[in-house]
């Protein structure tokens, strides 16, 4: 089983520069609505993979074959070794630039502490898995290819998607709740 993983590459880092690289532009020019968009719209492209992946995609890719779990696997890599930790990061970093704009950490309500434990389970959750996992698949299938192995990563990827999606629903309604009550 020959992967050629240079396409993976390219389009898997354009995928992570491009939602760090707009919330530079938009934090250099200092405009805190956009800030807030991209925090918005990150968050929700973050969630939506976690569901799609978690959710929805784990329990169709568990009754397939090896084949064809290793092939979603190699075209998921785009999304789990780049594209998620960065749109992970841009939500997080976007978050706080907000928090600390409009003063929101200069308050001593502990709802604050919640929040900046659970976007740091967060983002080490995407650090650790999915490149940790992503980067295993590709050493395993580019040397010795041990299917079995790959797909045991791919599983846990997916697994970890889901433990992200139950954590950020209970960010948002601590976030709600800051918003609405604070």
């Amino acid at each position: 089983m020959k992967i050629n993983f240079k396409p993976i590459y390219r389009f898997g880092i354009l995928s992570a520069a491009l939602p760090p690289l707009f919330l530079v532009i938009v934090y250099a020019i200092k405009d805190y609505l956009l800030i807030d968009y991209i925090h918005v719209l990150s968050a929700a492209l973050w969630l939506g993979c976690n569901l799609f992946m978690g959710f929805i995609f784990y329990r169709i890719i568990k009754d397939l074959g090896d084949r064809e779990k290793v092939d979603i696997t190699v075209r998921l890599l785009p999304l789990t070794l780049f594209f998620i930790p960065s749109i992970t990061l841009t939500t997080v970093i976007a978050g706080y630039i907000l928090a600390f704009y409009i003063g929101l950490f200069s308050y001593s309500a502990l709802i604050y502490i919640p929040i900046i434990v659970l976007s740091t389970i967060l983002l080490l959750l995407s650090f650790i898995y999915y490149i940790g996992d992503s980067l295993g698949i590709i050493r395993i299938l580019s040397h010795k290819p041990n299917v079995k192995k790959a797909i045991e990563l791919s599983m846990r990827n997916f697994k970890v998607a889901f433990v992200q999606l139950i954590l950020q629903v209970i960010i948002i309604g601590f976030m709600a709740y800051v918003v609405i009550v604070l």
